[in-house]
């Protein structure tokens, strides 16, 4: 139909088909949760077959997990513009595992200092894109486009919360399997990452316990510190009237033979474990963004996830964070919504 967009948000967990006429808003057409993990071909099959006779557009635009897109940063030297897709494609030749003919990539721009810019690079694999492209010829349809989840929610975003589409806003989408993440800065995302990171059951209510291996020193802090320049201090070695060089055998009490009970954490919920690590994934992209490419700080954050879950992530950010969070439902219809816009 003439004027009219479709937006398909698809994982392995479902689909939400969406329409758009000129001028008005993305209604959402479709939309179906799996119970159990499916390939996306096969979601996306399903999704067209249920579209049947509702007089979709030819024309189909995608929005998938940046999980299923690979990602790398690129810096080359300042170029015309006609040339700057044939220096990243050289220089990817060198940097992905199998031929750069079974890519398909696009890329944004992310700043530029010292005579050199600094591109971020988003790679498809032609394969997924040949099945999805089958599927949708089977029914009469094309793709146009296939997009990370952040660039379609993005779009949404900018539509209907302007102030997103200030800079400093990021994105938060949670998925079964993993989170993406992106800042969006002058009308463009400069920050992208996907983190593999399982969803626990959202009605486990059940805790576990943990032992404590006899090396186990937490997070890495380490690699925390080298990451961002920051040399840590050396252990304090100041021996007191307990430590065993202080002691005399005569002094040690008697051991009890018995194998004493392994050492246990607390009980620790699923759930805000699980919040937990997408709190230190959020504060290490702020960081980067802030710190490394020094492009300001992050003044909002826009969560995307499960009904039943988003209250829980957004809690913990609140206590943890002195940002503006805003919980704007589930990614799925977001990116479906997003990917209409295009």
């Amino acid at each position: 139909m003439l004027g009219l967009k479709a937006g398909i948000g698809i994982n392995k967990w479902g689909y939400c088909l969406t329409l758009k006429k000129r001028g008005g808003e993305a209604k959402i057409a479709l939309q179906r949760h799996f119970e159990a993990a499916r390939s996306v071909k096969d979601a996306l099959d399903e999704c067209l077959s249920q579209a049947k006779g509702r007089g979709i557009p030819r024309s189909l635009s995608i929005g998938l997990p940046i999980s299923h897109i690979e990602l790398i940063s690129i810096k080359v030297p300042e170029l015309p513009q006609e040339a700057i897709r044939d220096a990243l494609r050289f220089r990817l030749k060198k940097m992905v595992s199998r031929p750069i003919d079974e890519y398909s990539f696009d890329f944004v721009e992310i700043k530029r200092e010292q005579g050199a810019i600094q591109f971020e690079v988003y790679l498809l694999d032609l394969a997924l894109f040949r099945e999805l492209d089958t599927v949708a010829r089977r029914y009469g349809r094309r793709i146009t486009a296939i997009e990370p989840d952040i660039f379609s929610i993005s779009a949404h975003l900018q539509v209907h919360a302007p102030l997103y589409a200030e800079g400093g806003a990021m994105v938060v989408a949670i998925w079964h399997d993993s989170v993406s993440l992106g800042i969006l800065s002058e009308d463009r995302i400069c920050v992208s990452r996907s983190i593999n990171l399982t969803l626990p059951a959202l009605d486990q209510d059940g805790q576990t316990s943990k032992e404590i291996p006899e090396e186990d020193q937490g997070p890495d802090q380490e690699d925390l510190l080298v990451r961002f320049g920051i040399s840590g201090g050396g252990q304090d070695k100041t021996e007191d009237a307990m430590t065993p060089s202080n002691l005399s055998l005569e002094e040690v009490p008697e051991i009890n033979e018995d194998d004493p009970p392994p050492l246990s954490e607390p009980a620790i919920d699923p759930m805000e474990e699980y919040c937990q690590d997408i709190l230190v994934q959020i504060m290490r992209t702020r960081d980067y963004y802030t710190s490394v490419l020094k492009m300001g700080v992050v003044k909002r954050i826009a969560i995307f996830a499960p009904e039943e879950l988003g209250p829980k992530v957004k809690k913990c950010l609140l206590e943890e964070m002195a940002v503006e969070v805003d919980f704007m439902g589930e990614p799925l219809c977001r990116a479906a919504m997003g990917a209409a816009t295009r």
